[in-house]
């Protein structure tokens, strides 16, 4: 068995069992280091870990679906009832968390960024030592995004240099005690190791699980969105688009009479995660805002495609990216066009921002049935957009933090759960915004609760 084999089977198993049972006992570091470029290689593509550890919490603490009451009694996890209300602590094992998982993700980006280290570089095998290093920073910031998103209250210039953002760990030492850093710093780090990645990596990737020159620009748009650093979130959607200019779907020639009908790797999608579902998301019992789905025109195919009619009236989701009963959370095409709509809207360039959102939904709609939308002003531009953005990119893991930083521009979005009886509001503005970190990871590392 060679070398990077071991080394994929000890990592999986490691990162399965925790931190702590790795400290305990240390193993044979003659079997499990890497040492090529071929290892690190197979370290990135190990994807149940690089591709399938997302977390998607955030969504299901949002706003797009509801829990029946008899569906909310019957989580047997509380974890996810406490998601589900804005509850007080998240109790979860260590190792067996949203925290955990997403770290896992930034372990093995740090260890193969190690590896690399101890390689030299030279002309025979520069174009493979620059994509690995670019992609263990784009895997580690991508890691890093989920958990901002989660765990942080929204970017504001004025407090980020206070307000808590995430551990940033820069290598694999387990013993390296976690602190986090401010959202300042989280944020700037991200945006310093994706422009790094840029130089380094191609401009398609052999697979979409492998990250891209494409998908980075996707990411960093996605980041200066949530900023709401509006000129340069467009210019990086706008540099991702040029790379996929001419790959919407046209969801015309879908089959809507699959069970999940739209494909995995289709081409739309950019850079593929999945996320780990959460259970108060799961299909038979999350249903979809009834308001949201009424905003669903006769002729829009999204209407047929993304949903599944329940016998008592209800609809369920179906319309995810990956072909199946789990969430894609990863960076696709679409996203990217109403990224740029939204930023040209916002600086003022109302017919850019209405033509990139007319080129979406026109392949979004019955062939011959969309008429083109037509905005007087930027405020009824963005109104369209984000109305558009919520339908298209429903539970894909982006409303959490689009509430958090629409509230920093007035939208004044206040969340409301009823459970039987029961009423639980999280206001716009709240601390809850920032989801509490499981109390076995603060526990352990004596990191700073979020405030309640």
């Amino acid at each position: 068995m060679n070398k990077s084999i071991l080394f994929i089977i000890f990592v999986a198993a490691l990162l399965n069992s925790g931190c702590q049972k790795y400290l305990d006992k240390k193993p044979d570091k003659q079997l499990v280091v890497p040492s090529t470029l071929k290892d690190v290689q197979a370290l990135y593509d190990q994807n149940n870990i690089m591709n399938e550890k997302g977390s998607i919490i955030g969504e299901a603490s949002a706003d797009n679906y509801y829990l029946p009451e008899d569906a909310y009694n019957a989580l047997a996890d509380e974890h996810f009832k406490e998601l589900y209300t804005w509850g007080g602590d998240i109790v979860r094992g260590a190792s067996n968390n949203e925290w955990s998982r997403l770290y896992d993700v930034v372990y093995q980006a740090n260890i193969g960024l190690e590896t690399l280290n101890n390689v030299s570089k030279n002309s025979q095998n520069i174009d493979d030592w620059d994509n690995l290093e670019g992609s263990g920073l784009f895997f580690r910031s991508y890691a890093y995004q989920q958990a901002l998103f989660n765990w942080s209250l929204a970017y504001d210039s004025l407090t980020a240099e206070q307000d808590l953002g995430i551990p940033l760990r820069g290598n694999s030492n387990f013993n390296e005690v976690s602190r986090r850093a401010s959202v300042q710093q989280s944020y700037q780090q991200i945006i310093d190791d994706l422009k790094i990645a840029l130089r380094l990596l191609p401009i398609h990737p052999s697979f979409v699980t492998r990250p891209s020159k494409a998908a980075t620009y996707g990411l960093l748009a996605r980041i200066y969105l949530t900023m709401r650093e509006y000129k340069k979130a467009g210019a990086y959607a706008d540099s991702c688009i040029k790379i996929f200019e001419g790959n919407l779907l046209d969801y015309n020639l879908i089959d809507s009479s699959r069970t999940y009908p739209i494909t995995a790797f289709n081409m739309e999608v950019i850079f593929y995660d999945v996320a780990t579902t959460a259970g108060s998301l799961n299909s038979t019992m999350a249903k979809v805002d009834s308001n949201l789905y009424a905003t669903y025109r006769e002729n829009d195919l999204r209407r047929i495609l993304f949903f599944k009619p329940n016998n008592d009236g209800t609809v369920s989701f179906r319309g995810s990216y990956t072909g199946k009963s789990s969430y894609f959370i990863g960076i696709a095409l679409d996203e990217i066009y109403l990224i740029r709509s939204e930023c040209q809207a916002r600086l003022g360039n109302v017919d850019q921002a209405m033509e990139d959102l007319n080129a979406l939904l026109l392949k979004r709609y019955k062939s011959g049935t969309f008429e083109e939308l037509t905005a007087s002003n930027k405020q009824e531009a963005i109104t369209y957009i984000l109305t558009e953005r919520r339908k298209e990119l429903l539970l894909r893991d982006l409303r959490w933090m689009d509430i958090k930083r629409l509230n920093k521009e007035g939208a004044d979005i206040s969340l409301q759960r009823v459970i039987g009886e029961q009423h639980f509001m999280l206001n716009a503005g709240s601390s809850g915004f920032a989801l509490p970190l499981p109390i076995d990871v603060v526990t352990l590392t004596g990191m700073q609760q979020n405030p309640k």
